[in-house]
């Protein structure tokens, strides 16, 4: 078990954008004070550096470059 906020179990949010990068600033300002990470896996490489850059300063919250499988490319969707 991870220690966290106040010394409970550590609380991580999780999000895979895809075609909703629009909403990482909401998620995050909505929702940093409830979590001990947040972490996003963007597929637009240019969007992943442009926002791992803008939150570089903040541990806490982390980005991930996510690139689709030829299976989710040919569904034309992340499942």
């Amino acid at each position: 078990m991870h220690k966290g906020i106040g010394g409970i179990v550590k609380l991580s949010l999780a999000v895979i954008a895809k075609d909703e990068t629009n909403q990482i600033d909401r998620i995050i300002h909505d929702y940093v004070q409830y979590f001990d990470e947040l972490a996003f896996a963007i597929d637009d490489k240019k969007v992943f550096e442009d926002f791992s850059k803008a939150y570089k300063k903040i541990p806490k919250i982390r980005f991930y470059n996510y690139e689709l499988s030829d299976e989710e490319k040919s569904f034309g969707r992340i499942f």
